[in-house]
């Protein structure tokens, strides 16, 4: 009977344990994903041709949600804004 139980808790303690790595690890990709797309760094950043604000920012001691106050220059917004400014100071 204590041989059942204690079988029983290891298949227990290893399903949670697959459970909690699946969830960590798809949080993970999710993340790196989102990032890689619309991030500060990201595809948005890079080809995008307007400058762009993230939706929301988090307070990082206070954990408070609120709209973003900043915007990302992107790296075609940027290159525009050099090329007015080039046609700007040739006229």
């Amino acid at each position: 009977m204590a041989g059942e139980f204690v079988n029983f808790y290891r298949r227990l303690i290893l399903g949670l344990g697959f459970v909690r790595w699946f969830a960590w690890s798809f949080n993970c990709f999710y993340g790196l994903f989102v990032s890689a797309l619309v991030g500060p760094l990201g595809i948005r950043a890079l080809f995008g041709c307007k400058e762009f604000n993230p939706d929301v920012e988090i307070n990082a001691t206070t954990g408070i949600v609120k709209p973003s106050s900043y915007s990302f220059a992107t790296v075609m917004s940027t290159f525009v804004k050099v090329l007015e400014g080039m046609s700007d100071s040739r006229n």
